[in-house]
């Protein structure tokens, strides 16, 4: 939901903020309070329902305690997460207990068994958004605010005016909420569905920052996507079809920071492996414990869809900013809609002999490798090692850790504890000539944190990029972007001296955003010193925002709203760096164990010393 508040620049202003948080605090309060559906207290786990109810009498952490042992117990049980996170919601005392109440929320709600947890999660996350706005946008205030001055406020016309407009930018998703039991159950007409289809195309003209570039690197204009979009509106379509209508029009444009979220309860779930794309075929290359899969199996069908077939059709709901970014994206979400209570029949061929083997789907939060929100400490995102007396190793998840600090993440302690961690890390590697840095499937994170790193090897003034907003002061200026001096954006750097570390890097179709950022910065400024290894990455470097919600699917859309340039005036959008040596995965090294891209790395390292 989009809670954000106007914010007065003094502090009767703010006290008029914090005053309006209170109020839509209020309500939604008094939205909790009431009794959820008849269906809440029918057929629940006993267990689960008794240390629930218990929660006025026990103290909260043993209550959740308790729950946590619960769903460890029971993980296919949507109801135990939302009565865990209902219970943290309660008794937040800290902004890290509500990151991952929303977490466990989101679990519940796509789960929708029974029939009443997917709304009353959705209000519960919309009541985590609150505290998260009361929090972030009036401290200040809150400790400066007396009676008096709220009984001024009563009366002050202009209080009257910010509360009005503060109630409306909540209203569509209290409006969400309520809609939500019913918009499964309906379907959608033509006219709906063609509504919905126009506004995304109003809402990308007016918001999306490369309309121009994306026409020219796709040889597609907005209004011809429109259209092919249109000519797939059927009479009486589900929200689920509907929604790959949206998914597809907003995929094609080829954002790889864009986000369709339509309340169909889709993309959730994922087979519990993961496949790599190799000329033999979709080859299993990890699994999850207890998996009745094997590595090196090959994908032949799933629930008798041959996996070509399966795969064209997820590339065209997949989201990337290349073409080769979104087959990467699609071959990690096959199929493209999930039932999480049925056994799939996932058809694989083994040692040359074909096998049907059953399998339930998992959620994607629950898969370490689609999911960094699990990574919360040093050890689980880095992993630095010396591999021999003066090669090293350093494998980066991600550059956005998850951790207990209050937003905004980009600033403050959240991100000087991260620079921290790097800076140890970078330590167990200070003798390293040689640096093999695994980038492989990181998705990207804080532009600071990469920057930091990369301030270890280049020397200062080291060349990021220029960065330039669409309207970000409200207004059109020249092109309908700001920035128009072309300021090239500036990070911290470390403050020790320069390495003059040769840089192996290994790069996949998983690496974006701010990773693509980081090969950026070290392609452009030391080239000499940077070998990338691998395959191309998903080349999206992008600002994205909220831009609105659709009418009648409820869709929430998200673009990116800023593009960057190199100094040098290149569009980097859809540019990923040139991989230096490509390398294909195959079915003998995976079922051998063996990892291509790091044997590679060594190999150069050995032959260039």
């Amino acid at each position: 939901a989009d809670l954000s508040l106007r914010t007065p620049p003094h502090s009767m202003k703010l006290h008029r903020a914090f005053f309006c948080c209170f109020l839509i605090a209020m309500i939604l309060n008094s939205l909790m309070q009431a009794a959820p559906p008849d269906g809440v207290s029918a057929g629940q786990p006993l267990s689960a329902q008794q240390v629930f109810d218990s929660r006025s009498k026990e103290k909260p952490d043993h209550v959740i305690s308790k729950l946590r042992t619960l769903r460890q117990a029971h993980p296919e049980d949507g109801r135990i997460p939302y009565y865990l996170a209902t219970v943290m919601i309660e008794n937040a005392a800290s902004d890290r207990s509500l990151r991952e109440a929303d977490e466990l929320l989101e679990i519940a709600e796509v789960s929708r068994t029974p029939d009443w947890l997917a709304p009353w999660a959705a209000l519960r996350r919309l009541q985590v958004q609150t505290l998260f706005l009361e929090r972030i946008q009036a401290r200040a205030a809150a400790s400066t605010l007396t009676p008096a001055q709220r009984d001024q406020l009563v009366k002050d016309p202009e209080f009257h005016a910010i509360l009005a407009h503060s109630l409306g930018k909540i209203e569509p998703a209290i409006a969400h909420f309520r809609q939500l039991g019913d918009s499964n159950k309906r379907d959608l007409t033509g006219d709906e569905l063609r509504e919905d289809l126009y506004q995304i195309k109003n809402l990308v003209s007016s918001h999306w920052a490369y309309v121009a570039e994306k026409e020219q690197q796709t040889s597609r204009s907005l209004d011809e996507v429109l259209q092919t979009s249109l000519a797939e509106v059927k009479p009486g379509m589900s929200l689920r079809e509907g929604g790959d209508v949206i998914r597809r029009f907003v995929s094609s444009l080829l954002d790889g920071h864009a986000v369709v979220s339509v309340p169909d309860g889709a993309y959730h779930r994922a087979l519990p492996f993961r496949l790599e794309d190799t000329p033999g075929g979709l080859i299993v290359a990890e699994t999850l414990p207890e998996s009745p899969f094997k590595l090196g199996d090959r994908l032949v069908a799933v629930d008798g869809v041959d996996v070509e077939e399966a795969l064209k059709l997820q590339e065209a709901l997949a989201f990337g900013s290349t073409v080769a970014g979104r087959r990467w994206n699609a071959v990690r979400a096959l199929p493209a809609h999930w039932d999480g209570e049925k056994v799939y029949a996932v058809k694989v061929d083994r040692g040359g002999r074909e096998n049907e083997v059953s399998t339930h789907s998992v959620l994607v939060g629950e898969i370490p490798w689609l999911n960094n929100k699990k990574i919360q400490s040093a050890k689980d995102w880095l992993d630095a090692r010396m591999l021999n007396g003066d090669t090293g190793y350093l494998k980066i998840r991600t550059w956005a850790p998850m951790d207990e600090a209050s937003p905004p993440i980009h600033s403050g302690p959240y991100l000087e504890k991260f620079r921290t961690e790097l800076d140890t890390a970078m330590a167990t590697l200070k003798d390293a000539n040689d640096l093999v840095m695994d980038l492989r499937g990181n998705g990207g994170g804080l532009d600071a944190l990469c920057a930091w790193l990369a301030s270890y090897f280049v020397p200062d003034p080291m060349s990021i990029y220029v960065l330039r907003y669409r309207q970000m002061d409200g207004t059109s200026s020249g092109d309908g972007f700001g920035n128009v001096e072309r300021k090239p954006a500036s990070y911290d750097r470390q403050p020790g001296p320069v390495r003059s570390t040769r840089l192996w890097v290994l790069v996949d179709g998983g690496s974006f955003s701010a990773t693509d950022t980081f090969l950026n910065i070290l392609t452009r400024n030391i080239p000499e010193r940077v070998s990338l290894i691998g395959r191309p990455s998903n080349g999206g470097i992008g600002g994205p925002k909220s831009v609105g919600t659709l009418r009648n699917t409820m869709a929430a859309l998200t673009v990116s709203t800023c593009k960057a340039y190199s100094v040098g005036g290149e569009l980097l959008e859809g540019a990923p760096a040139k991989i230096d040596h490509p390398i294909q995965w195959t079915r003998a090294a995976i079922e051998a164990g063996l990892d291509p891209d790091l044997e590679a790395a060594l190999k150069l390292i050995a032959k260039e010393p």
